[in-house]
């Protein structure tokens, strides 16, 4: 192979090299999630609704029967509560009630 093919190669090689980076550069890593918490796992409940606000998917959030005692102020919005601040959509999906907030 000569010289000045190989160089073309090479040059053409480099671009859809760089191609590739800049595509893969856009591709939004973060998939919709489901997160299964335990009976009264009130950090699984906190890290599962940070998770979920912070990769604009539509998680799932799957709370095992029993009662979340919230103990301590996770934030002040709207008043002092035990949840982080919900930014995304929730909605309660059961047998006899299936409904959708908006975020806020």
């Amino acid at each position: 192979m000569s010289t000045r093919l190989w160089q073309a190669c090479m040059r053409v090689g480099g671009l859809v090299a760089t191609a590739i980076i800049f595509a893969l550069a856009f591709v939004d890593p973060t998939q919709a999630a489901t997160f299964t918490c335990a009976s009264s796992d009130v950090a699984c409940l906190i890290a599962a609704i940070n998770t979920a606000n912070g990769n604009g998917q539509d998680n799932t959030i799957m709370l095992a029967a029993g009662t979340y005692n919230l103990t301590l102020v996770n934030n002040d919005f709207l008043g002092a509560n035990g949840l982080p601040r919900i930014t995304i959509a929730l909605c309660d999906r059961n047998p006899s009630f299936d409904t959708c907030l908006p975020p806020g």
